[in-house]
């Protein structure tokens, strides 16, 4: 239900046609009032009142800047106004491989881990102020390297991706003045420079995603000034894009403000998290990053990189393979090597405002997961101090890896018996 879209002649039977087959579920009086959010939050309400039973959500309140209750859906009963399209802008707002014991329903157990507690977003950045510092090839690249992370939403994005639109429709857009338009344009050649990477390019992207985890000035150009891997890369799908179509998309792309990816961006990060857009524009919600930095926390298990140290013999028999894009553009330290392969970007969205004042008042900030299971979302969130018991959420990272490990996070959603602190 959370990534087949399937579809129901009534919105309210997403709700009524599942949740009937509970014994301890019954249909609310009012029911054909209520919209489907309104049915699911009154399930999930009635879930935790026969079994204590709390389902993590992709859509915590405090995204939105709450400050009580900020890890449950409850308080964007707003978002029932947009038509309920198919299943999943129900169910995919929850983790529903976890359901976490709990006394409250308005807050979550956690277990934080010893010593000070880890995050990714203390030094977080706006999107829009990480891309300026870019040229085109390369944000596509990362864009192409960020969407390939996204296993558990191929579906999604390709639904984003829509029918096939016509080559000239897309120049239009990309060339047009109004902005809206430019933006719509720039997702859809984002995403179809995308697809056709994991087509025609599958192992070099794979090759690119396995050192591409920050942005390094190596992405950008090599010692030679000429232009470096990542360049290269995004030079290539370009001119393919432009032999195909007949168009020139490396300028159309060119001429792009970097504003325009940024908000391209968000939008297909909502999607990814199957988050409303509009709501998440409307509620000062905005997109940041941050670097990763797992090899230096506890190791990334990358084969060839152990204790900190470079296995440069692993390396070059790895980048000596096929289809691979090392060659001899790609003139790399040991040193550097080992950095790019460490960091891994971090994507987010966080409410804003929060955000800023929680730095301003020097608030502890931590990364916490609610699941352990693969590409499991990741919470950003705020406690008064190291020993604080009671965290807010703040923010939702997109998970870009399978799994992690617990020293890799600052703490994790448990049941109550094993927690020693809350998510308020």
């Amino acid at each position: 239900m959370c990534e087949i879209a399937s579809r129901a002649t009534q919105a309210k039977d997403y709700v009524l046609s599942v949740w009937t087959e509970w014994d301890f579920y019954t249909i609310p009086q009012d029911f054909e009032t209520m919209s489907p959010f309104q049915l699911l939050a009154d399930a999930l309400r009635q879930l935790h009142n026969a079994m204590h039973a709390v389902v993590p959500t992709v859509c915590p309140a405090g995204l939105f800047g709450a400050t009580q209750q900020t890890a449950t859906l409850s308080a964007h009963v707003e978002m029932a106004n947009g038509p309920v399209k198919d299943s999943s802008q129900l169910y995919g707002l929850f983790v529903w491989t976890y359901r976490v014991h709990s006394s409250d329903i308005g807050r979550l157990p956690l277990k934080v881990q010893g010593g000070e507690p880890y995050n990714c977003g203390a030094t977080a950045q706006i999107l829009d102020s990480w891309l300026s510092s870019l040229d085109v090839p390369t944000i596509l690249v990362w864009a192409c390297c960020t969407f390939d992370n996204f296993e558990y939403a191929k579906t999604r994005l390709y639904d984003l991706r829509g029918n096939h639109t016509s080559f000239a429709k897309l120049a239009r857009q990309l060339s047009s003045s109004n902005i809206c338009e430019q933006i719509e344009g720039c997702k859809r050649t984002v995403l179809m420079l995308f697809y056709h990477a994991l087509m025609h390019y599958r192992a070099k992207l794979q090759d690119v995603g396995r050192y591409v985890q920050d942005i390094p000035d190596t992405w950008q150009s090599n010692a030679h000034g000429s232009p470096g891997l990542v360049q290269s890369f995004g030079h290539l799908l370009l001119a393919n894009l432009s032999r195909e179509s007949g168009l020139d998309f490396d300028v159309l792309m060119r001429k792009i403000p970097k504003t325009v990816f940024g908000e391209a961006f968000f939008e297909i990060f909502c999607h990814v998290l199957a988050l409303d857009f509009e709501l998440c524009k409307a509620k000062g919600v905005e997109v940041f990053v941050d670097e990763f930095h797992a090899l230096e926390k506890a190791g990334p298990g990358i084969e060839g990189v152990q204790d900190n140290k470079v296995d440069n013999n692993a390396l070059e028999a790895e980048e000596s393979g096929d289809g691979g894009l090392m060659n001899d553009e790609w003139l790399l330290s040991a040193d550097k090597r080992y950095k790019v392969a460490g960091p891994r970007t971090c994507i987010g969205l966080v409410h804003w405002a929060t955000f800023c004042h929680a730095q301003q008042q020097g608030k502890r900030f931590m990364t916490v997961a609610s699941d352990q299971a693969p590409y499991t979302p990741l919470y950003e969130v705020i406690g008064e101090s190291v020993q604080s018991q009671q965290w807010r959420v703040i923010g939702v990272w997109l998970p870009l890896r399978k799994e992690y490990k617990a020293s890799e996070v600052g703490g994790w959603i448990v049941n109550e018996d094993e927690a020693n602190a809350f998510v308020i």
